[in-house]
């Protein structure tokens, strides 16, 4: 709750990149007039364009990155079944001060930490169908944040 407070609080929306990512989704939402002149992948910006052109504003970037934050550390407790960890993702600095960013890091280490865990099953069974789940997340992880 504290998170949510603290992320809404603030009108910090990233550092200096954040146009990359910004610009990207009022492009594709057809708010912004301009060529794209970004470095980093579009499908970030892509994904956020619906939701910037329906309520013409980068709130919605906050919002998805406080869930996608939750997914993670909802995903390391699942994945590790161990309160220490959940607690430590809570009260981790790293979550606290990316939450308020407008940046693909977030979903791009969700898709990671899935595939990490899906590379680790096949490790353990040796089922091409965990193989293959791997390297579609790595791959989303990869074009998402690139």
């Amino acid at each position: 709750m504290i998170l949510i407070i603290v992320t809404f609080a603030t009108n910090f929306y990233g550092n200096v990149d954040i146009a990359d990512y910004s610009n990207v989704a009022k492009f594709f939402a057809g708010e912004y007039k301009a060529k794209i002149r970004s470095s980093h992948s579009y499908l970030y910006g892509f994904i956020q364009s619906p939701f910037v052109f329906l309520f013409k504003s980068y709130i919605f970037f906050k919002i998805s990155n406080l869930i996608i934050l939750a997914l993670i550390i909802y995903s390391v407790y699942k994945i590790t079944n161990n309160k220490k960890a959940l607690w430590l993702m809570l009260l981790s600095p790293i979550v606290w001060y990316m939450a308020p960013f407008i940046s693909p890091i977030q979903l791009a280490s969700l898709f990671l930490l899935w595939s990490w865990f899906f590379i680790k099953k096949y490790d353990s069974n040796q089922r091409l169908k965990y193989l293959f789940i791997s390297g579609i997340l790595l791959g989303l992880s990869w074009a998402v944040y690139d």
